[in-house]
């Protein structure tokens, strides 16, 4: 048992996962971002930087996640962008990381994501989203396809 709680683990400290269910604590915007982890500042200032844009909502940090995302489910997903980005893991997958997102958004957080030194496995029924990435494969019912 002891071998695999180390290969577990192991593998959660290499991957920052974006899931398309998405889960916020409730707490305050910061805390679900930095999971409470309040040591790096500078870093995750930049991050929100990065992340939010011009968002003036986000700003008040403190206020509950409730509040943030009563009219705004694409927040929701801004916030976990962020915190994968917070992790600062190896590998970063992302399941539908830009649905409900408007495309110049996207386009930004994409090219965000790919001039990362990081491995960025997204996965999207949006076609146009992966012309920047390097390697795009195809996954159906007989298998998986390398398309690019």
């Amino acid at each position: 048992m002891k071998i695999f709680i180390k290969i577990w683990e192991s593998w959660r400290n290499l991957i920052s996962y974006v899931p398309q269910k998405l889960f916020l604590f409730d707490s305050s915007l910061s805390n679900n971002i930095n999971l409470f982890d309040i040591q790096n500042n500078k870093k995750f200032k930049d991050i929100i930087n990065k992340v939010f844009l011009s968002d003036e909502n986000f700003l008040k940090l403190d206020q509950s996640t409730k509040d943030y995302l009563s009219n705004y489910q694409w927040r929701n997903k801004k916030s976990w962008i962020a915190r994968a980005l917070f992790k600062n893991h190896e590998i970063l997958l992302i399941d539908e990381g830009t649905a409900g997102l408007d495309k110049e958004y996207s386009d930004y957080i994409i090219s965000e994501l790919l001039n990362l030194d990081k491995t960025v496995i997204f996965i999207s029924h949006d076609y146009d989203q992966f012309k920047k990435f390097d390697n795009i494969y195809k996954i159906t019912e007989q298998g998986i396809k390398k398309i690019s």
